[in-house]
């Protein structure tokens, strides 16, 4: 019997010159977990170390990372407004939008990673 690897290959993440073996949903839902789950001050991807903030209007956590080059903010789910994710928020679901040259490119929902224009 032949059974055939996974021939879904992804590329290693380049995180300043720190080479990182996981996919870009991967480190979504790091940077999820880290920031919401377990609330942490910083967010820890390969040996970078990126700080976790408070934006000024909302207070909702949000912390800028660097992955493949690219600048990513990830930013906690605003509870108050009126998107589908606002709404999972409000029921308890931990939400992040996360932002890369001023456009939402992902969002990672209680876990699961949603990625936009795909």
């Amino acid at each position: 019997m032949h059974v055939e690897a996974n021939s879904h290959h992804q590329k290693p993440a380049r995180c300043g010159s720190i080479s990182l073996s996981m996919s870009f949903e991967d480190a979504l839902i790091e940077v999820w977990r880290q920031v919401l789950v377990e609330s942490q001050d910083a967010v820890n991807l390969g040996a970078e170390r990126y700080p976790v903030t408070m934006s000024k209007a909302k207070r909702l956590r949000q912390v800028a990372f660097v992955f493949d080059g690219e600048t990513i903010m990830g930013i906690e789910q605003n509870p108050k407004t009126k998107s589908r994710w606002a709404l999972m928020a409000r029921s308890g679901k931990k939400v992040m939008q996360f932002i890369q040259e001023r456009r939402y490119v992902a969002v990672v929902a209680d876990g699961k990673t949603i990625l936009y224009g795909e």
